[in-house]
């Protein structure tokens, strides 16, 4: 007999009897499915007060293979993310494993604990929760989490989406119904910096790697050791889907030379401590401006001169649609433990106007923060020009000096640095957690949703640019 769609139950706990989607916390499984065609089937409607000061809600429900045959490799996964950008949705294995009843929470705001327990954003079945064959009446759990940022708008019809189905690619079992195919984001990137080889470091590398990123630029100071064998070894799933700055402690800093630096550059096939790749339609250049830099950054040097070249031609080329550039020294940013770097900014901000640079990354203070979106001002160099209003950003890519975005990924691993208080140019800023920025393309690859996490994947910002 083939399986259909309603053969995969998705139920809430809280009790056989609950049918309140709010007490939906863990416990027994309910007789009660969840309504998939009803908004608010799981998570109620966000209060004002919530969304003036922030919440995050947790629900926990179990899938049930109501079918008289085995369901063989059944995969739990989201489709598509919350609409709004003040907000995500993320999902977790429970602690239990099938046919056992999670530990019920005190309530939706307390946080699910347990070692198996590690919330994820993957939009694609390939990266989802692996729940393992079902046989007939067998059920799994899982937890789901939606957290709202402080001051969110009101977004009237917000929704994110879940599916469970069984992976068709075992052939010897019951035909399937054919499953939707994978929407959300077209792709991801994440960016970080100021590493080492320490377990906040590894926490971090590991959440991106939990989010199915297809590239992550590293911002430089990665290893802080003499050779970077280490940090080459943590990474080296990754080395062919990443880039890498190169930052004072890469090249002259502490740490032994000319060892250290070319030991980056031989991992990467780099033949220089500037580069640049493309990833799908975003062209990256990375660049070496700053203290201690072991090339010179002047006008009408090799890298100045290769830097212009690279991104004349990635704005002429129609195939790209984002320009990011990646520095491991400051050029904008906070007062922090670095001043900016005033000589880069005058000799290259100006080039990121003329060629439509979109979002410029750096690290160097070991800590996060988010410009608005600002240009070049040559009358007071130090006061950028600000463009629109944060958190939401549009405009046209073949607009003339159109602004761009300053990221600070510094929250890599090492140890953090203070923030003493933000400019107007800066948005928000971070310097008490370890974190790394993630980057989602959608709307065929025209809008960019960037966010902050902590090393523990909570969500601190949210900011989006979209190309009309």
């Amino acid at each position: 007999m083939a399986l259909t769609s309603s053969n995969i139950e998705m139920r809430l706990t809280g009790g056989s009897s609950n049918t309140d989607p709010n007490l939906s916390l863990g416990g027994n499984v309910s007789t009660t499915k969840v309504n998939p065609s009803s908004l608010h089937n799981l998570f109620r409607r966000i209060t004002e007060s919530e969304a003036s000061s922030g919440v995050t809600l947790y629900r926990c429900v179990a899938i049930k293979n109501n079918a008289s045959e085995i369901m063989r490799n059944v995969v739990f996964y989201m489709v598509l993310d919350t609409k709004s950008a003040d907000d995500q949705a993320l999902y977790s294995f429970a602690q239990v494993g099938k046919n056992a009843v999670e530990t019920a929470i005190a309530n939706e705001f307390t946080t699910p604990t347990g070692s198996n327990i590690d919330f994820i954003a993957a939009l694609k079945r390939t990266a989802g929760l692996k729940l393992g064959d079902l046989a007939a009446g067998d059920f799994r759990c899982v937890w789901l989490r939606v957290t709202v940022n402080p001051g969110a708008e009101t977004f009237a019809d917000n929704f994110f989406r879940v599916r469970a189905e069984v992976n068709p690619s075992t052939t010897s079992e019951p035909s399937v119904p054919s499953p939707n195919p994978d929407t959300g984001s077209n792709f991801s990137m994440a960016a970080l910096a100021d590493m080492s080889c320490n377990s906040e470091f590894q926490s971090n590398f590991n959440k991106i790697k939990g989010r199915n990123t297809g590239f992550i630029i590293f911002g430089g100071d990665n290893a802080y050791k003499s050779g970077s064998q280490c940090w080459l070894d943590i990474t080296s799933s990754y080395r062919s889907k990443s880039g890498t700055a190169f930052g004072n402690h890469d090249v002259d800093e502490s740490e032994s030379q000319p060892e250290t630096k070319n030991a980056l550059k031989n991992a990467y096939g780099y033949g220089a401590t500037y580069n640049k790749k493309t990833f799908n339609n975003v062209g990256i250049v990375f660049l070496e401006s700053g203290e201690n830099q072991s090339v010179s950054d002047s006008v009408g040097s090799n890298q100045y001169n290769f830097i212009e070249s690279s991104l004349k031609s990635y704005s002429e080329n129609p195939a790209i649609e984002w320009i990011i550039v990646c520095n491991h020294y400051n050029i904008y940013g906070p007062p922090s433990d670095h001043g900016n770097n005033t000589g880069g900014r005058d000799r290259y901000d100006p080039l990121f106007d003329k060629y439509g640079v979109d979002i410029v990354i750096t690290g160097h203070n070991h800590n996060m923060w988010q410009s608005k979106l600002i240009k070049y001002n040559s009358g007071s160099p130090g006061n950028p020009t600000i463009i629109g209003t944060d958190p939401n950003y549009s405009y046209s890519k073949a607009a003339d000096n159109h602004g761009k975005m300053w990221i600070g990924a510094g929250a890599g691993g090492r140890a953090l640095d203070s923030i003493d208080s933000n400019p107007s140019y800066i948005a928000w800023s971070n310097g008490s957690n370890y974190g790394y920025v993630f980057f989602e393309f959608s709307n065929s690859g025209k809008k960019v949703t960037i966010r902050f996490y902590t090393n523990s994947n909570n969500l601190l910002k949210t900011a989006t640019i979209t190309h009309t």
